[in-house]
């Protein structure tokens, strides 16, 4: 069984996973995509076919999800051999979105490795404290404590 991926959200992306044969005691190496044997639901909605063909990786295989196919919470992308007898087991891949507002997960990885590993000013004066993007000049989250510095205001860029 594979896990939960975690991708962002809206952007152009490949998950590897694996096809077993139909007895499920081997992988299935040799697979080949035809039309309808990858769908996609998004956010619990209507399934439809992806745009991409799965492509066979060696041992396994890998499918890229446009940018439009990533605009969602919760991807579900199911693998199921549309022949008779079929080639291989059915499977499915399952991907969390983050770093939107619309994303399961809101929360922006990529901005908060930047804010933990790049450029941060603090103003002496102020207590203003401003993390900077990999440029050095853009800043992408300021930090404002109120007068009695018990609170502290958050505004990302």
């Amino acid at each position: 069984m594979q896990g939960i991926f975690l991708r962002k959200y809206g952007a152009e992306t490949k998950v590897d996973f694996d096809l077993y044969e139909t007895d499920g005691s081997d992988l299935k190496v040799n697979a080949v995509h035809a039309s309808g044997d990858t769908k996609i639901m998004k956010d619990e909605g209507a399934e439809a076919n992806t745009v991409n063909s799965f492509a066979d990786e060696g041992q396994g295989y890998s499918i890229t999800l446009t940018t439009t196919e990533m605009q969602a919470a919760r991807i579900k992308v199911y693998v199921v051999d549309q022949s008779s007898p079929k080639a291989w087991l059915d499977t499915t891949v399952m991907i969390e979105t983050y770093g939107h507002a619309s994303a399961q997960h809101s929360f922006d990885i990529e901005k908060a490795a930047k804010i933990l590993t790049n450029k941060a000013v603090q103003n002496k004066t102020t207590g203003v404290i401003q993390y900077y993007d990999d440029d050095g000049q853009t800043v992408i989250l300021t930090h404002t404590p109120d007068d009695a510095e018990s609170v502290i205001t958050r505004t990302p860029s």
